[in-house]
């Protein structure tokens, strides 16, 4: 090879190592945020609703008994969203979620459904906790579809 295939060479690889980094750190990932959901149960020998829609509550529950609420996620970023749900508090080991990790492109939504179990053995009172939603900019690569996502 000549002198001057070998700089063209270089320059290519360097141009095309610089390209992939930029497509690496435009697909990175991190945190875009983070909301929190009050929960709360009225653990009582009677079954009670309450649809005040300032959180999710579960209204009145009998030991043993279990209640459940939906809802929709969507977005509107222009790429995928990872969704991450963990419920927290005193209610948090009674609450079941249907998708706890959600992949969720643009303009696609999906529903969740919480589901709170009250133990047997539990008095009856007032249980609260949250539910921490957590949005993340997942790596995707550019080969994969909103299909295969």
């Amino acid at each position: 090879m000549e002198k001057r295939d070998i700089k063209i060479l270089m320059i290519l690889i360097i141009a095309i190592t610089a390209s992939f980094t930029w497509l690496a750190l435009s697909l990175s990932t991190g945190q875009l945020s983070t909301i929190t959901i009050p929960l709360d149960v009225s653990v009582d020998s009677v079954i009670g609703i309450n649809t005040d829609t300032d959180a999710l509550h579960f209204g009145k529950i009998p030991p043993g008994q279990r209640g459940e609420r939906s809802f929709a996620l969507d977005q509107d970023y222009p790429f995928a969203v990872a969704i991450s749900i963990i419920p927290e508090g005193s209610i948090g080991p009674w609450t079941n979620i249907s998708s706890s990790t959600v992949l969720l492109w643009p303009h696609q939504p999906q529903n969740v459904t919480i589901t709170v179990r009250v133990p047997g053995d539990i008095p009856p009172g007032n249980y609260t906790g949250i539910l921490r939603i957590t949005t993340y900019r997942p790596l995707i690569f550019p080969f994969l579809s909103r299909e295969q996502g």
